[in-house]
Parts: structure tokens; C-alpha cells; sequence
């Protein structure tokens, strides 16, 4: 059974590897942050030590697709050699990585961000706009600065910098797992706005990435339970209707591709290339293989016997591998070599929609390929701009939903990507989902001053017209359609699984039991 899953907000929080932090305040700190990754398999960290004794500096955390520049209240902003660059380079629409780092103590001010003059986010703070664009850093302090998109599409451009109790909840959850010593400088006042009036050095900031529960993956099975993977590399199986049950290992990275290969064996493959077998529904787990480039993409029957093929993003490449599952072996299919994908990398999440034999796969920053499954054939088939999504109806429509400047359009080709035209689809609203030629469902997250929710619309003409059918509370951050049934499950930003027998028009919401995967207490 084809299942369509979509990222529908860009407030996922992916997990990748750690990079260098450069003038990381707290020695302590940076160790414990080598202890808990070489626990986890990485090692490829280096964290500049740094002096205990330096006690003008706090630790800002924050998540973000891009980065901004911030200086302290009170310096000529003309100067901009006393500038701090904060976060990393552009991620891409729906990409967002999670940020932790140290700045000497001071009230900051916001004056460009993602390399745009004048173009500063909105602030939400607690649920309320801000407009002065400005932040605190306090002695020994965590300060949380939260959601920091750019291009909110969903938002009609604008920038906003939003954060809730959801998030601040995910914030001290973050520092009681990742970094225990940083416990006791967690306030309950996460932000707080006194000045000060310290000077500010010409120094550039790396950060450390890092993750959440955040859900990354959701495919069904054959008996319509729906495996659920996440950052941290947990997994659980919810079962409809019935209850909840973690499985498999700790990944590493993120759970990313579950396969099923019968009733009772299943593949797990994480972000680093790290592949898990089960042969007892999820009792018992083995490593199989040799580990793989990171970015596993898509697991899908071959039709070769036992075999199993796997597609691969690495580095700008594609590679084709089967798996026999009876020796564990790999055996290279096939390889192809793209130029200008920068951005890959370990936390780095292809689109992919699958019609027919055909697989439509993202390749940064503006690729499409298509696979063709039968010759194992790649072509380049991408349209324009940016690509942010791609969705195909039952009827073989092939929509990309792209980014050209700020304003987002939908564009759609009916010859398998050879040629595009542009959609009369509404630009806010994201790439939709069918279950067949007809039907199709699109979601549309809404935010307002005092919080953010989802708005789903109906179509039965194969999306040449949409009505609106219903609206959930909460801004859904993960959607799957299951054709066998026209039903939907969408988990929202709070963690709560919404679910629908009726194509959306009514729902019903389950409270996931296993506290660690319910990000929103």
C-alpha cells in the first residue's frame, strides 16, 4: 500500500551532526557534550574548550532554517564590525536545525536577518508580538529564544519568531537530557529583558545542533498500525484505535525509513546509515549490512527475489543498493553524481513521492530526479526555484510546490517532469495529498497573534476546485493519508495524534502515553 507522508511546517526540528563550537563558554560543558555523543556512536566532534573562569557570557538556544545578526543595544549598528552572526547558513524553506551557543551577557537587538536589510522577524513571545526585536543574555543563564523561521510561508512571507510553553518545555527537556550541567542555570524565567551595557567583540559563532522528540517518519503497515520514527532515533508503533508501544533500539540519528518486508520483518534506517532488521515484529532487533552513506531515502520491494533495494543521498550522490536478506549482503546497483547539492548532509531529509515505477526525489537546492525503478534510469526533471515540496495524485499529476524570491507557486507537470505549468492553486496554501485521482486533501497552517492552527480543505475533482471541511486547534506538523481507507492521521505541534475516518471532516484526538514522545506536556 502507497502511503504519501508530508512534512507540512517548516517547525520540524531534525536531528544532525554536531559541529564545532568556537569560543563555547564552560569546559565542563563541551565534555559532557563528548562523553554523551561518543556514547552515541559520533565522533566526529570538536568543541573548543573553554576557561571556567569566564563568567560574562550566557547560552543562547534557538531553532532556525537561516541565521540572523544581532548587536547590543546601544552600539551604531552602521558599525558592522562589532556584529554577531548567529545560527548557520540558509537550510532551505522547510529545514530547521536546533542551536545552542554562548554570547557575552547584554540586551541584543535584531538588525538583519538571513542577509536582508530591514527585513527582521516578528516576535512571539509567550504567545504575544513583540516589535522592538530585541533579546537578553544573562550571566550563567539559559535564554530560549525559540522558533526563528525564515520565509513562513504558511504565514504569507513574513518572518516570525515564535515561541510557547510547548517550546519552553522543550527546552528544559533538552538540557535534563543533553546537558545535565547546564540544569541548575535554567530559570523558569526563560527570557528576561534587563540591559546591559557590555562591549561586544568581533567574533562569529558557531553552534551546536541538536534535537527533540520531534516525529520525522510515519508509514503503515500492512495491518494499518503506523510505525512513527523520530529525531532522537526512538520509534513507536501506534496501533489505530487501540494503544501505543515503543520498539526497536536507540537509532542513531533519526529513525528515519521503516520498510516492511513481510508481516514480521521490518528495516529501520537511520540518518547516519545505520540499517536495523527485525524478524519478530519489533521483539528483537539486529544490525545487518555494512553501514551505508547517510540519508537513506526510501526502501521499496525490487522484485528480485529477497531482495530489498535502498535509494541513498550522499554528498550529491544517488545510489542504488540492494540487500539480500539472507546473507546481509549489499550490492551496488547503481550510482549517479549530481553537482550543486550543497546542503547534504547528516540531518539533510530528501522529499520523495513514489507513482508507479517511478520515484521523484529532492536533491538540493533545486533539484528533481526522477527513478525510474525499472532500469534503475536517473533523470534531472526539476522545474524552478527552490523546491519545497512534491506531491502526485492517483491520476499521475506531478506537483512541486517552489520558492522563487519570497512568494511561493505551485507548479505542475502531467508528462512525468518533462515539461511544468503553473497551477491556479492558492500560493499559501501547501502542496496537497490524494487518495486517488479525485480526492485530495490540502493543509494550510493559520497563525495569529495569540496562536496557530489548521484549516484542511476538500477536493473531488482532482484538485481543480477546494472547499473547506474542518479545522483542528493546533498547527499539524505531519500528515499520512492511507488510501486503503481514505482515512488521515496528523500529529500536531503539541505532540497529539489527530486522527480521521472520513477524509477530514470529523477527528478524534489520542494523548500518546509514552511521555517521552509527547512533546507538547
Amino acid at each position: 500500500m502507497r502511503v504519501f507522508t508530508k512534512v507540512v511546517s517548516s517547525e520540524i526540528v531534525k536531528f544532525g551532526k554536531l559541529v564545532t563550537a568556537i569560543n563555547v563558554k564552560w569546559r565542563m560543558i563541551s565534555l559532557s557534550i563528548l562523553l554523551i555523543l561518543s556514547l552515541n556512536g559520533c565522533t566526529s566532534l570538536f568543541v573548543q574548550p573553554i576557561s571556567a573562569s569566564e563568567k560574562d557570557s550566557g547560552v543562547v538556544m534557538f531553532h532556525s532554517n537561516s541565521y540572523f545578526y544581532a548587536t547590543i543595544v546601544g552600539i551604531d549598528e552602521s558599525n558592522r564590525d562589532k556584529k554577531y552572526k548567529i545560527g548557520s547558513n540558509w537550510l532551505g524553506a522547510i529545514s530547521s536545525k536546533t542551536y545552542i551557543g554562548s554570547l557575552p551577557v547584554g540586551r541584543y537587538k535584531i538588525y538583519k536577518f538571513n542577509g536582508a536589510e530591514g527585513f527582521g522577524p516578528r516576535f512571539n513571545v509567550e504567545l504575544k508580538f513583540l516589535t522592538d526585536y530585541e533579546f537578553t543574555i544573562k550571566q550563567n543563564q539559559v535564554t530560549y529564544l525559540g522558533r526563528i523561521i525564515s520565509g513562513d510561508f504558511a504565514n504569507r512571507g513574513r518572518n516570525i519568531f515564535r515561541t510557547s510553553n510547548v517550546d519552553n518545555l522543550l527546552a528544559k527537556r533538552w538540557v535534563n537530557t543533553y546537558h545535565p550541567e547546564l540544569n541548575r542555570l535554567l530559570k523558569n524565567e526563560i527570557l528576561n529583558w534587563d540591559a546591559f551595557d557590555d562591549e561586544i567583540s568581533n567574533k562569529e559563532y558557531e553552534w551546536l545542533r541538536v534535537a527533540d522528540w520531534s516525529p520525522t517518519s510515519m508509514e503503515q503497515l500492512a495491518d494499518g498500525s503506523v510505525f512513527i520514527g523520530t529525531a532522537l532515533g526512538r520509534a513507536q508503533l501506534w496501533v489505530r484505535e487501540s494503544d501505543f508501544r515503543v520498539i526497536g533500539p536507540n537509532f542513531v540519528g533519526r529513525s528515519d525509513i521503516f520498510y516492511e518486508v513481510s508481516n514480521d520483518e521490518w528495516i529501520v534506517a537511520g540518518e547516519y546509515g545505520e540499517i536495523s532488521l527485525t524478524r519478530n515484529s519489533g521483539a528483537d532487533w539486529e544490525r545487518i549490512g555494512e553501514d551505508l552513506p547517510f540519508g537513506i531515502i526510501k526502501g521499496v520491494n525490487s522484485g528480485i527475489g529477497e531482495d530489498v533495494l535502498i535509494s541513498i543521498a550522499s554528498k550529491g550522490t544517488l545510489s542504488i543498493i540492494s540487500l539480500n536478506l539472507g546473507t546481509n549482503k549489499w550490492n551496488l546497483i547503481d550510482k549517479q553524481e549530481f553537482t550543486e547539492t550543497s546542503g547534504l548532509g547528516p540531518g539533510f531529509k530528501p522529499k520523495v513521492s513514489e507513482y508507479k515505477e517511478m520515484l521523484y526525489i529532492t536533491l538540493p537546492p533545486n533539484k528533481l530526479v526522477r527513478l525510474d525503478m525499472k532500469n534503475y534510469s536517473v533523470v534531472d526533471v526539476s522545474p524552478r526555484a527552490r523546491i519545497i515540496n512534491i506531491a502526485i495524485s492517483g491520476d499521475g499529476v506531478l506537483r512541486c510546490r517552489c520558492v522563487d524570491s519570497i512568494r511561493p507557486e505551485i507548479w505542475e507537470s502531467i508528462d512525468n517532469g518533462v515539461s511544468w505549468t503553473k497551477s491556479t492553486l492558492p500560493y499559501e496554501r501547501l502542496i496537497p495529498m490524494f487518495w486517488d485521482e479525485n480526492l485530495g486533501l490540502a493543509i494550510e497552517n493559520k497563525y495569529d497573534s495569540t496562536n496557530h492552527w489548521t484549516e484542511l480543505y476538500r477536493s473531488s475533482n482532482g484538485g481543480e476546485s477546494w472547499s473547506k471541511i474542518s479545522s483542528l486547534e493546533r498547527a499539524i506538523i505531519m500528515t499520512n493519508l492511507f488510501e486503503g481507507d481514505n482515512s488521515i492521521l496528523a500529529i500536531d505541534i503539541d505532540g497529539k495524534i489527530n486522527y480521521s475516518k472520513d477524509t477530514g471532516s470529523s477527528w478524534i484526538q489520542y494523548t500518546n502515553p509514552n511521555r517521552q514522545f509527547d512533546w507538547g506536556r
